[in-house]
């Protein structure tokens, strides 16, 4: 839409972070702010679908690197050359 047009707004919260777009109808904005909210629904629930062994392991060895400022994603692109 063009800057200082008026349209619909569809706001969602997730983990912290606002998601906020604009849209010329207000069925197309109360759509997208349904289609946001089920696919956090989704990614949320696909976590517990992980063997409790591994997110276990997740969650320790994203402790570990944390202090380091690093992430599990991080140590795998510096070990992908080691392998």
């Amino acid at each position: 839409m063009p800057a200082g047009s008026a349209g619909f707004k569809s706001r969602v919260c997730w983990d912290g972070q606002r998601i906020r777009e604009t849209y010329p109808t207000k069925t197309e904005a109360e759509t997208r702010g349904a289609q946001i909210r089920v696919k956090i629904q989704n990614e949320g629930s696909a976590a517990f679908n992980l063997p409790l062994p591994l997110r276990v392991e997740a969650v320790e060895c994203a402790a570990l690197l944390e202090p380091h400022g690093a992430t599990i994603r991080a140590a795998r692109r510096t070990l992908r050359g080691i392998g």
